[in-house]
């Protein structure tokens, strides 16, 4: 039951912010989606659904890096699909801007080594947990999640990915299938979410049905795999779309898009819906806001990059891409390495 005080702090609350327009949860490190969902809400479940290979773990990594680098959050990235060293690994690349590939296979020159050092410290210095699993036991996972909150080593917690969450053979006499085993699952989440008062998000995966529409490949509710409990027990629901992945490529007044990813909010509890546009940068493994850097306008039909099938464009106030530094020409630079 709701006391009278609750409904005057609320109203308290209002007054105090009237004309105001306040992020009151967690940013997202992507301005376009804070709009829709206020920031991520305590005691709110997540999920971000996809394609196997759309990206779902680029995001979230985008998202935690956002979350511990630029606004000092702490956060725990707890997962069964990548090891501690993998990811690691995407966060260099993501943060130095330098193709994964490399780093991967230790094929970097002096300067991309001292680079790599210069740059990835903001990260090192971070409040960002990382923790692997070779399976990930549901039980473990609640007791690590309440062991972290209560240490204060984490305000959000995010999971990759839901079906790689497995109930022990006790919790396992209350379920006949896998979609129950993970109806199971994601209300534990959620509850875990309130009783932690903590934003949750989760990875999960969709159906290949999807695959067969012939028309709009663009994910919907009915989609999502294993569970309908995941739409009903999940606060935002929200997936993952790059036409490419298709194999395609989405125009726009006969141009290709300025962006080449799409979240679509298809659930929301306590908001709107809405479709962020975002950037996928695939050999840095990595997501970043839609247009977030100016662009030289094109005089004529620009040429198109082979490897993303965008146009090419210039990008200014970089000086790993610019021919000047301090307004002198690049053969007057000293050797330094490019960050």
């Amino acid at each position: 039951m709701t006391e009278n005080s609750g409904f005057q702090k609320e109203i308290e609350r209002l007054e105090a912010t009237t004309g105001e327009a306040v992020l009151n949860g967690l940013p997202s490190g992507f301005p376009e989606l804070d709009v829709i969902t206020n920031g991520f809400q305590k005691g709110n479940l997540y999920v971000l659904a996809g394609q196997p290979s759309m990206g779902n773990t680029a995001l979230t990594m985008s998202i935690a890096r956002a979350l511990a680098v630029e606004y000092g959050k702490p956060l725990a990235y707890l997962s069964a699909e990548l090891s501690e060293s993998e990811i690691i690994k995407r966060l260099i690349s993501g943060e130095c801007s330098i193709d994964l590939d490399k780093i991967i296979k230790n094929n970097l020159m002096p300067y991309e080594v001292a680079q790599v050092r210069h740059s990835t410290r903001k990260i090192q210095e971070s409040p960002l947990l990382i923790n692997d699993y070779s399976k990930l036991w549901l039980n473990v996972l609640l007791k690590d999640c309440r062991a972290l909150v209560e240490s204060r080593r984490a305000e959000l917690v995010i999971i990759d990915d839901i079906q790689r969450v497995s109930l022990n053979e006790e919790q396992r006499r209350f379920v006949g299938n896998r979609e129950q085993e993970v109806s199971y699952i994601v209300r534990e989440l959620k509850a875990l979410a309130k009783e932690l008062e903590i934003p949750i998000i989760a990875n999960s995966q969709i159906n290949r049905a999807v695959e067969n529409r012939y028309y709009d490949k663009r994910p919907k509710l009915n989609d999502l795999r294993d569970s309908g409990s995941i739409e009903n027990e999940a606060d935002i629901v929200a997936f993952l779309y790059r036409p490419e992945y298709y194999g395609g490529t989405e125009y726009e007044n006969n141009y290709p898009k300025p962006y080449n990813a799409e979240l679509i909010v298809a659930k929301h509890r306590n908001g709107r819906l809405g479709t962020v546009p975002l950037q996928f940068i695939a050999k840095f493994t990595k997501f970043t806001a839609a247009n977030n850097e100016p662009e030289v306008a094109f005089d004529s039909i620009p040429d198109i990059d082979e490897l993303t099938g965008f146009p090419v464009t210039i990008r200014l106030g970089n000086k790993m891409n610019s021919d000047f530094k301090d307004g002198l020409p690049h053969s007057s630079w000293d050797d330094a390495p490019p960050f």
